[in-house]
């Protein structure tokens, strides 16, 4: 039972005449003490309406167990469970446990959905007791009016969303015996006491544990079950492996923590988890605030408490242990280890030190403990990795210990853990806080700590539920940040974990905190502003200290930190809100440049919009504080990226529908209308609805660019209509309160509260949409307690709970105020941190009185749906009045909508940013190639000798640079380091605040001032030389790096910047430096003026000016309380007729720059100016000519200080009452001179003239008359209002309220139908329903039955004779049928058959089955099958008709006889099969999350895919008829994520079980990084698939050695089995070009050096291969060379920089296998210095390759850790080039080509001349040096090795030592073979073959240079020739 029962308070029962009906409202009359509850249908009498199998059966729902359970998938459309409980009972409680979040990832949708709990006094007729419908929770727990009953059942309408199946682990019923009072839980409990921290435990819903911490402790202690929860914990886990000491609250993706693991043991040593983790017992779990306990399948007790630092453990042995153990496992972490120590100190204390991963494994943090046993311990075992040993000391990341202790005589062991941040002394010190064992002591601490922290929030109202959700979740918004400070004041910041620090040095008060997640919780700070201001101080200069300690901007926890982080983007916004809400004890120009800094480097992507909206957002933390502060220049430049937002707001984007809405939209590009509603395509774990209000820092501009602020609100009202509001994460959770922004505040109300305490309705998940809408309270007090995937992100989303339920929701930041809502509670009482108590009334309020009526704040009216910050801490009641309809007009003037940021205002400016060194200054720069010497960064250096040019310096491809520098003589080897210097001058060091440096750097630079290094960016720390290079490559060397140099390090006069600039390498393709220095000073802000002069007569403010500024042109005045100033001109300053309250007129010395000054102090106006409608300050003439046509000459003479708008009004009377020409005419400012013509005859008008300051055509409605008119004939009428014009601050048009949604039908009631059969439906031939009534021919009888085969067959069968059956198919249906049968051959005659039809004998045929017997006589029965002519499904009349075969010339007189039919399934979907069409799959569970097989939507949201794949798996397709044409290859389309899935993964086709006979496998890798994208493989199988197979796909896969996280096979959608079909000869292509991506298989080995495998990505304007390797490979299968020319050339299109890969990169091209053989190399050189220089390789093959080939292509290089890749690979494209290949006969006159040299001894050319016997021809004239060339020569792969020659030679002309010499390449080639060729004989004409062997085999294809020698002897003449050379020979020689 889920709410525990307490000895509670309980109203009267009436029993036996006094107990209330079910259902009924009749109160009861006194209270009464209840009795505890038990279950009482725990081993009832069960009965129900059908069950899965045999193991799930009904009475497992009554068992008390959760590992086992009722299932029922029968086809009853209504399922129910019946419970005779054996004697009535009262009961007032029901508990259903759903048993569907350990079975699939379709919880909750499989959990029961709709159902009832009914009573009935006999167990047939039966009354609704509870009703219960759109379920999701696993758990329902439901209170009930008290009934008594005997008889209870359980009636489901709708078993789950997806299907009718029920699942159920247990339906439990708590009650009394009859006449007894059952107990309720108490009401009214302390705050600690409402707090659960199961709630959110159960499944993906919150991610929180239930261990006890503290408040902000930095100790997590908790349980870690074994099902791979974030927070270490899941409530439905049945496994508990330990308690772990550090956690991270409520986030996603791996979590962080789960370190320094203890478990309690009995059983002898293990260290591996399966071994040790142990069952438990889940009744005896309990949790409070800062308590765990549990007792264990061992019998072991455990007990758990904390303090900040402290962990303390109790573990209690069972009799039976007479030596326990406790096990310390250090290798435990949900993000992952990177090291680890222990030390075992004496005999009852280990110390050491864990270093573990940061959430998403950014960063990592290190923690020292200690821990100490009350008892020593008699023995252990350590062990590091397969080490295991009564060692002392160990080290790496998996090592841990196991302690044994004597417990015969005590059975409880405590231990103490110290944690520490800074040392293991530390730890220890932590730890020796506590000297006593006092356990009970520790947790009444604990409590203690809850308690007052929980008491600052008194709430008083009846719901307790309510209450028990508020005060879980305002503790779990406690949970984090950490304070990470000892307890003797140190702490290490974040990134720096080398210097251990004095809290002190930052405050008396001071306490470090580490642990953010801004991006998240930014909101939950304002809680802490209100109730714990001392530490959100803290927490706020901890951040500003961030500033400091981080080096670079950091948007994740990368790098060190002290404990757990996650994000940090947000942490200007949480910083902003503290200064001002008055919390400015930091360093806030550090604060403002850290902002900028954050907003200036916030990610963002070109194809999305969310990060575009952050950034923009975040660009107004730095504009806000920056006019807090007076940073004009500061504000003006992130005001422009603060608006940036509109870039990307599309006006005519239409919506899902096609409507035009408006959207933002990446670079405001039109999306498809799909795009709208999907999640994380261009929108960070969201879609386009709900990132549409994405702009909090400008509402009103966002509203503007929607039309209005009144249809912004109706765009808002209708994305909340449709239900695209995602209340379960952060991105739009604000959205409910935008209302109050836009004079809708009634809307806030309904929604705010519709989303904290109703059933919504939720579509989507942070990563997609739900499977079925959600239909739930958001906000629940079950162990679900959120939705599914909702993480409470540190209390991000809990604390979003607090202020809803509150009715206070924090401001935009900057502001200080929050925003009224809608109050939950009667009466909250908070007691601030300012020691004030606030009071929030909510009179009469309600689910359905939510909206305010009217409000008072401490008595006074209160009008206005925002508060301030300020007026919340100083207490006091604010009281609202609630009712259930709006009130329109509370709250929704304009006046009183809640502060917003003007873009427009003017900001003072208290600051000064003087350019110390401009950007494009003139700097000194050495670039020799050398260092640049001794003291250079000093200002005494001598530079004369260095060059000197204008910034940009540099140099790079693209002319960038205004001066280039030199890289030296040689590009291969540029010089490594620039020096660059700047002398500049500098005054008045006191003044200077900061000096704001921006940079350019191109690779990595280090800056110098005045000798002391200031700044360090992509430079290794240590000493730098000019050798060393940079760590990375820069991609755009216009990005700037800000940061601030401190600016004690300047000197009075000259100073000098120096810099030097690194490469990354030495062929680095740019070098770029510009760098710009600006001093920031606080300007003096003068005093205020005195003594103020109020002169409503003349309508001037007087003033006594500041000592030394007199003149009255140095101040400026404001009439509108100081939003707008206006310069002086006189003293005292006219400030014009209007109504001006005390203190709207005020007068302030102006800025000056050029004084250093900045606005003053202003002096405020103690007296109120009246209005004056007429204000006399023109003389105003007028000249009205009356004579013939009217002309008025109108002149006006400025004589009072005014200088806003002026027009002349003319008035043309006819002698009627009103004018009967109006004209206005604006005039300049000042005097003025104006003429008006009428052309109307003059006597017969008058004329009037008016001076106004405007003019709306009622010259009485003018607000402000500027001289006395002149008035021929007035009109009637009278002058303004004297008190000044009235402000127009109407009420917004009124928006109706959402209509209600209507509910749910209920599930009608049909009537029950027969059970759905099962695989296989057999019928017996005499259970028919009806049979035919003729008689046989043989005129005996008709049909009838007979014993036979063992039982009864129908006999005495004849021709046409039928029977009649109902036979219910069910819905799956069938479509074959088997018949057993004996149709002897001298009894029936041959043809004879039964034909199966439908709804009577000559009805629908839909099968035939041939009758063939090969046996005579009767009594062999045999079966025959055959396939129906469609499925058959549901309730039919069958008949079956038997037909005898013609000819029968023997008459012989049956059919056969019958003894059953049976009908089953047989497939035929082979050829595109749909995965989750299973007939079975595995049971077992993926070891890596302990779920099962499931299904989820598959590619583009169709259909289904199989998910949750691990090895071993297996789905099976059974009955699949292949025909008889069969089926010889097999395909199947799946994703795989690289991060999760094995990259060995593949999938094994079997027959006729999981280990039946493989026929294929087929590798399916990884499609790409993330999930979603879809590859499809295609293989052959083994042999060929024909009839009917029963088809096992097993999934196979593993981890490579030292992998972690992979954990599944893939994502499969859909199969095919298919018969290749033999191609008709295709022409034969040119060129083939094969993209790597295609690739059919490849390696799934690991990168050696970064540990991953190969992957495909986007580049090169397509996919490429990427994360290559030495000894990588990729496979292709059934390349198609070509029949005819083939291949024999290679090109490659690759990308390899010399910076990432090795100069020795070479791709073997390879046939059949990997290592099968080479066909070729292909060399690929470096393509440039950085990624994306693709180029081309080419290389001829070895041999031409031809036909279908297996091809593979295998990748070496000599990689280092530094040149880990080989490449990234686009494409490779073979070619042909024409070839020989008649080496074997090579006629020599077929030359390609001869040399052009001519015979020195008769200077003739080489020729050719008839040959041996004249047949053909032989080259003659042969001489020293001549060759002939015989290119592209294909000696194929077995190669030749021997050569021959056939020649003639004359001895009288031919050299004696005449050769012949084989060359490669060219005539001066390698030469590998020489032939000596004597002369034959004495004349010409005998022919001889000389051969010989060559120096090395020739394969593959090579151009062959015969080279011609011989010389003459001494002495020797007339010899001139080397031979007649005929035929020449190359072979192989054995």
């Amino acid at each position: 039972m889920f709410k525990q029962l307490f000895a509670v308070a309980m109203t009267v029962l009436c029993l036996t005449g006094i107990l209330v009906p079910v259902g009924s409202n009749t109160a009861f009359a006194a209270e009464t003490v209840g009795l505890e509850t038990t279950n009482v249908a725990l081993n009832a009498a069960v009965t129900a309406s059908g069950q899965c199998n045999a193991n799930e059966s009904a009475s497992n729902a009554v068992d008390g167990k959760t590992d086992t359970k009722w299932c029922d998938n029968t086809s009853a459309q209504k399922k129910w469970l019946e419970l005779d409980l054996g004697k009535e009972y009262v009961i007032n409680e029901w508990v259903l446990q759903n048993a569907a979040i350990n079975e699939s990832g379709n919880s909750p949708f499989w959990n029961t959905k709709n159902f009832r709990l009914q009573t009935s006094n006999d167990g047939e007729t039966w009354t609704d007791v509870d009703v219960v419908t759109n379920n999701a929770q696993t758990i329902v727990d439901r209170f009930v009016t008290p009934f008594a009953t005997r008889y209870l059942r359980l009636y489901i309408d709708k078993a789950a969303y997806d299907s009718n199946t029920v699942r159920l682990y247990e339906l439990e019923v708590y009650g009394v015996d009859a006449g007894q009072v059952p107990g309720v839980p108490d009401t009214n409990l302390a705050p600690i006491d409402y707090v659960d921290p199961f709630i959110n435990t159960l499944g993906d819903n919150g991610q929180t544990n239930p261990g006890p911490t503290l408040p902000f402790g930095l100790v997590s202690l908790g349980p870690d079950s074994d099902g791979g929860a974030f927070s270490g914990y899941y409530y439905e886990n049945k496994y508990l492996k330990g308690f772990s000491h550090l956690r991270f609250s409520g986030v996603g993706c791996s979590g962080a923590g789960g370190n320094i693991l203890m478990m309690p043991e009995t059983r002898d040593f293990t260290k591996n988890v399966a071994d040790y983790k142990q069952k438990y017992d889940k009744s005896s779990e309990q949790a409070s605030a800062g308590y765990y306990g549990v007792t264990l399948a061992s019998g072991i007790g455990v007990q758990l408490t904390s303090s900040d630092n402290v962990g303390f453990h109790k573990y209690t042995f069972p009799d039976s242990a007479n030596t326990g153990s406790v096990l310390v496992d250090l290798s435990n972490s949900y993000a992952g280890m990177l090291d680890a120590s222990l030390k075992v100190t004496g005999s009852n204390e280990i110390t050491g030190m864990i270093k573990s991963k940061n959430v998403c494994g950014n960063g990592y943090y290190t923690i020292y403990y200690s821990i100490q046993f009350d008892h020593d311990f008699d023995s252990y075992s350590s062990w590091q990795g397969d080490a295991v040993g009564a060692v002392a000391e160990r080290n790496g990341s998996n090592s841990g210990a196991w302690l044994n202790f004597n417990t015969a005589g005590g059975k409880t062991i405590q231990a103490k853990v110290g944690l520490s941040t800074i040392s293991v002394e530390q730890a220890q010190a932590e730890r020796g806080e506590y000297s006593d064992w006092n356990f009970d002591a520790r947790h009444e601490e604990a409590r203690a700590a809850w308690s007052n922290l929980l008491n600052k929030v008194e709430i008083t109202d009846a719901d307790e539920q309510n209450k028990r959700v508020f005060y879980t979740q305002m503790y779990h918004s406690y949970l984090s940040p950490k304070n990470v400070t000892s307890s003797a004041g140190t702490f290490k910041a974040g990134r720096d974990e080398n210097t251990i620090r004095q809290a002190s040095e930052l405050g008396d008060d001071f306490e470090y905190y580490n642990g953010w997640t801004t991006w998240d919780d930014f909101r939950k700070y304002a809680l802490f502003s209100l109730f714990e201001p001392q530490r959100y101080n803290n927490m706020v200069k901890s951040l500003v200290d961030l500033y400091s300690t981080r080096g670079t901007y950091t948007q994740w926890g990368d790098g060190y930190w002290p404990s757990p982080t996650v994000r940090n983007e947000f942490n200007g916004q949480v910083i902003l809100d503290a200064y001002a809400k008055g919390f400015q004890d930091f360093d806030v120009y550090k604060a403002l440049k850290g902002m900028a800094v954050d907003a200036d480097n916030f990610s963002t992507s070109d194809g999305e919009i969310s990060g575009k909206l952050e950034k923009a957002n975040s660009a107004s933390f730095p504009m806000k504080l920056a006019e807090l502060i007076g940073d004009q220049a500061t504000f003006d430049k992130y005001k422009e990226l603060a608006l940036s937002y509109k870039k990307l707001w599309n006006k005519d984007q239409v919506d899902e529908k096609g409507t035009p809405t408006g959207f933002f939209t990446p670079n405001g590009m039109t999306v498809g209308t799909g795009d709208i509603q999907a999640v994380d395509r261009y929108a960070y774990q969201g879609n386009l609805w709900q990132y549409r209000w994405s702009a909090p820092q400008d509402i009103n501009g966002l509203a503007e660019l929607m039309g209005g602020k009144t249809e912004m609100a109706k765009q808002l009202k209708h994305f909340f209509e449709i239900d695209e509001y995602m209340a379960i994460n952060e991105e739009d959770i604000s959205a409910p309160y935008l209302f109050n922004y836009l004079g809708y505040p009634y809307l806030t109300q309904y929604y705010a509260r519709e989303f904290t305490t109703e059933v919504v309705t939720q579509k989507y998940h942070n990563h997609g949409a739900y499977s079925y809408p959600i239909k739930s309270r958001v906000y629940r007090d079950d162990p679900e307690g959120y939705l599914p995937s909702m993480d409470d992100d540190a209390g991000g989303m809990s604390s979003w709970y607090v202020f809803s339920a509150l009715g206070l929701f924090p401001g935009n930041p900057g502001e200080a105020y929050f925003l009224i809502g809608s109050p939950i509670f009667s009466e909250v009482k908070l007691h601030m941190g300012s020691g004030k108590t606030l009071t929030i009334k909510a009179n009469g309020v309600s689910s359905e009185n939510r909206f305010i009526q009217s409000a008072t704040l401490n008595g006074h009216n209160f009008d206005q749906s925002w508060i301030k910050y300020e007026d919340l801490m100083a207490g006091g009641t604010l009281e609202f009045q609630m009712g259930n309809t709006p009130n329109f007009s509370w709250g929704a003037k304009a006046s009183a909508a809640p502060p917003t940021t003007d873009y427009a205002a003017e900001v003072d400016n208290n600051l000064s940013h003087q350019p110390l060194i401009a950007e494009k200054s003139t700097w000194k720069y050495y670039d020799k190639g050398q260092a640049a010497g001794e003291g250079w960064t000093e200002a005494g250096f001598d530079d004369s000798g260095w060059s000197s040019g204008q910034a940009m310096l540099g140099y790079d491809s693209y002319n960038k640079p205004a001066t280039k520098v030199s890289y030296g003589p040689n590009a291969n080897n540029k010089y490594v380091t620039t020096y660059f210097r700047k002398t500049f001058d500098a005054k008045d060091m006191g003044s200077i605040l900061e000096l704001d440096a921006s940079l350019i750097r191109d690779d990595g630079a280090v800056i110098y001032l005045n000798g002391h290094e200031v700044y360090r960016t992509n430079m290794a720390s240590g000493s730098v030389g000019y050798g060393t290079f940079a760590n990375a490559t820069v991609g755009d060397e216009l990005d700037r790096n800000g940061f601030i140099i401190d600016p004690s390090y300047l000197v009075e006069g000259t100073n000098v910047l120096t810099a030097e600039v690194h490469q990354v390498n030495a062929t680095s393709s740019d070098i770029a430096f510009e760098f710009s220095l600006e001093a920031v000073r606080k300007l003096t802000v003068p005093a205020a003026p005195t003594n103020p002069v109020v002169e409503d007569q003349s309508n001037t403010f007087g003033w006594t000016p500041v000592d030394g500024i007199a003149d009255a042109t140095d101040y400026e005045f404001s009439t509108n309380g100081g939003k707008s100033w206006t310069p002086a001109n006189a003293n005292p300053q006219t400030v014009g007729p209007l109504n001006y309250a005390p203190g709207l007129v005020q007068v302030r010395v102006a800025a000056s720059v050029e004084d250093s000054r900045a606005p003053g102090l202003a002096l405020l106006s103690d007296k109120a100016y009246t209005s004056d409608v007429k204000w006399d300050v023109y003389d105003l003439k007028a000249d009205i000519h009356q004579d013939g046509n009217m002309v008025v000459d109108v002149t006006g003479t400025l004589k009072g200080d005014y200088a806003d708008s002026a027009v002349v009004v003319f008035q043309l009377m006819d002698g009627k009452e009103h004018a009967w020409v109006s004209t206005a005419v604006p005039v300049q400012t000042g005097s003025f001179d104006i003429s008006q013509i009428y052309n109307v005859e003059a006597s017969k008008y008058k004329v009037n003239v008016y001076l106004v300051n405007e003019f709306n055509g009622n010259i009485y409605e003018s607000p402000l008359w500027l001289a006395d008119p002149i008035v021929q004939q007035s009109e009637p009428g009278s002058l303004p209002d004297p008190e000044g014009p009235v402000v127009d601050d109407p009420l917004p048009e009124q928006i109706p309220l959402p209509d209600p949604k209507p509910e749910e039908p209920e599930e009608p009631e049909v009537p029950e139908v027969p059970q759905e059969p099962g695989n296989e439906l057999t019928v017996q031939f005499e259970g028919r329903s009806e049979m035919t009534s003729e008689m046989h021919p043989d005129g005996k009888a008709g049909l009838q039955t007979e014993a036979g085969n063992g039982g009864t067959v129908v006999a005495h069968t004849f021709n046409g004779a039928w029977l009649a059956y109902d036979v219910n198919f069910g819905s799956k249906g069938f479509n074959n049928v088997t018949v057993q049968y004996d149709a002897p051959t001298d009894k029936v005659p041959a043809g004879s058959k039964l034909e199966f039809r439908l709804g009577s004998e000559t009805g629908e045929l839909v099968g035939t089955v041939n009758l063939d017997d090969k046996n005579a006589g009767w009594g062999s029965y045999i079966t025959t099958s055959a396939k129906l002519t469609k499925t058959l499904t549901g309730i039919q009349k069958l008949y079956v008709v038997m037909v005898a075969g013609t000819p029968n010339p023997n008459n012989l007189p049956y059919i056969g006889n019958f003894d059953w039919f049976k009908f089953d399934k047989i497939r035929s979907d082979y050829a595109s099969l749909e995965l989750e069409t299973y007939d079975d799959w595995t049971t077992e569970l993926n070891p890596g999350n302990s779920q099962p097989l499931g299904t989820e939507p598959g590619k583009g949201n169709v259909g289904l895919q199989v998910k949750n794949t691990f090895n071993g798996a297996w789905l099976a397709y059974k009955r699949m008829d292949f025909g008889s044409e069969g089926a010889d290859q097999f395909s199947i389309e799946y994703s795989g994520n690289s991060t999760n899935t094995f990259n060995n993964s593949a999938v094994e086709v079997h027959l006729g079980s999981p280990t039946g006979t493989l026929v294929g496998t087929l590798a399916t890798p990884p499609t790409a990084a993330a999930w979603g994208t879809y590859d499809t493989v295609i293989g052959s199988l083994t042999q060929k698939l024909t009839g009917i197979q029963d088809i096992y796909l097993v999934l196979t896969g593993s981890a490579a050695e030292g992998e972690t996280g992979k954990r599944y096979i893939g994502n499969f959608d859909r199969a095919a089995f298919s018969l290749k079909v033999e191609e008709p000869e295709q022409p034969e292509q040119e060129q083939l070009t094969v993209q790597f991506e295609d690739k059919t298989e490849w390696n799934t080995a690991l990168n050696t050096f970064n540990k991953q495998a190969m992957k495909i990505e986007n580049n090169n304007g397509g996919k490429t291969v990427g994360n290559t390797f030495t000894g990588a490979w990729l496979g292709f299968k059934d390349v198609d060379f070509g029949s005819t020319k083939g291949k024999n050339k290679l090109s490659i299109v690759y990308d390899s920089p010399d910076n990432r890969a090795p100069a020795d990169v070479k791709a073997e091209i390879r046939l059949g296998s990997a290592d099968g053989t080479v066909v070729g190399t292909i060399s690929l050189p470096n393509t440039g210095s950085a990624w994306g220089q693709y180029k081309t390789a080419t290389a001829d093959l070895n041999t031409t390759v031809k036909g279908k080939q297996d091809l593979y292509i295998v990748m070496t290089g000599s990689t280092t850790s530094s040149l880990l890749y080989v490449g990234n690979f686009d494409s490779m494209t073979f070619g042909y080039e024409p070839v020989r290949s008649d080496y074997a006969k090579l006629e020599l006159e077929s030359y390609d080509a001869w040399t052009t040299a001519l015979n020195p001894a008769n200077s003739d050319p080489l020729g050719t001349e008839a040959g041996k016997g004249g047949v053909g021809k032989q080259v003659k004239n042969t001489f020293n040096g001549a060759w002939l060339a015989y290119k592209r020569m294909d000696f194929g792969t077995a190669g030749v090795n021997n050569f021959s020659v056939e020649y003639s030679g004359n001895s009288s002309n031919c050299f004696a030592n005449s050769a012949i010499e084989v060359r490669l390449g060219s005539p001066t080639g390698t030469l590998v073979g020489t032939i000596a060729t004597p002369p034959t004989a004495g004349s010409w004409g005998t022919y001889k073959v000389a051969s010989g062997d060559l120096t090395q085999k020739l394969t593959g294809i090579q151009d062959v240079y015969l080279v011609l020698t011989g010389s003459a002897a001494t002495g020797e003449t007339g010899k001139k020739y080397v031979g007649n050379l005929d035929n020449a020979a190359f072979s192989l020689k054995a």
